[in-house]
């Protein structure tokens, strides 16, 4: 994430579509989980703002539209995690963030539940920002491209972004 961003915001196009192709093509599963020990939910969202922001800057639809059954692999695995944490009364603290780790490292603690999962502030505020960026790209390039799956996916992460931000 680190590396994609540093490349968009120095111009470096060409860089950033070869990192984000490879990541996307190689790193990111068909299901939308990632090649490594562990999943980061704010990582997660934050490679679709990264996604977002590449094709705002470069204008690049056609990468995008490539990996665009992954990507929402990814935004349907956050919107189950945000659904998850709605099983909480809205007064809980864990009410509509999207519960687990914000570091893949940690993941024995986790995922052989050692400790109750974690809900991070992070997390919702990276996928309230991935909604709204990603959502408004899907639907401008989903229509553009007549691609109506395109343009529904973003239409739902555009009405799901502001009740994150609210919870």
């Amino acid at each position: 994430t680190a590396t994609a961003t540093a490349a968009l915001e120095v111009g470096a196009m060409a860089y950033a579509r070869g990192l984000l192709d490879h990541h996307w093509s190689n790193i990111v599963r068909s299901d939308g989980m990632i090649r490594y020990r562990a999943e980061e939910v704010a990582q997660q969202a934050r490679m679709l703002t990264i996604l977002a922001l590449y094709e705002s800057y470069s204008g690049d639809a056609p990468l995008l539209l490539a990996h665009f059954g992954k990507a929402k692999a990814i935004a349907d695995w956050l919107l189950a995690r945000r659904n998850a944490s709605l099983q909480y009364a809205p007064t809980d603290p864990r009410y509509g963030i999207p519960p687990g780790t914000d570091e893949g490292d940690d993941f024995k603690v986790q995922y052989v539940h050692q400790t109750p999962e974690s809900h991070w502030y992070s997390s919702a505020a990276e996928a309230y920002r991935a909604f709204a960026e990603i959502g408004r790209v899907w639907v401008r390039i989903g229509s553009a491209a007549a691609r109506d799956d395109v343009a529904a996916h973003g239409a739902v992460l555009l009405k799901t972004a502001p009740l994150l931000y609210r919870d």
